[in-house]
């Protein structure tokens, strides 16, 4: 598994982290004006990521992946 962070906009990938444990996440330094531009971070349900993103990226706002939700219900 890993993390990756997409650029919305341009549908280009940010970056890809081969990770995701928490304290790997935790580790990489984001750019202070980069963490402070995220408006909305869209994650696939795994349990410490809403941590990692209050942490790290303070005035997103974070939604489940709808296909998480439906496969949950399904």
């Amino acid at each position: 598994m890993a993390f990756n962070r997409v650029d919305i906009k341009t549908h280009q990938i940010i970056n890809l982290i081969a990770s995701r444990r928490l304290d790997v996440l935790l580790s990489i330094q984001f750019l202070r004006e980069v963490q402070n531009q995220v408006k909305v971070s869209i994650i696939d349900g795994y349990i410490p990521f809403p941590s990692l993103i209050k942490e790290c990226f303070k005035n997103a706002k974070i939604s489940i992946d709808c296909f998480r939700i439906v496969q949950n219900f399904a």
